[in-house]
């Protein structure tokens, strides 16, 4: 995950799920808790039904 942001730089977590079958996005999604635990990435969300966005800290 760490080296698809940082070719992306930014992006909708469903875009680094896209594909993967449920073991995976459920790998994927705690991945994305723990690099926000450990302040490497920044996730945002308008709403409760909105898309997450990902940001890899340091990217920008």
């Amino acid at each position: 995950m760490n080296n698809q942001l940082q070719e992306l730089g930014d992006c909708e977590f469903t875009r680094l799920i896209d594909g993967h079958n449920v073991a995976a996005v459920i790998t994927s999604f705690l991945a994305l808790l723990e690099m926000m635990k450990t302040d490497t990435i920044i996730c945002t969300q308008a709403g409760p039904t909105e898309p997450i966005h990902v940001y890899l800290k340091g990217a920008a």
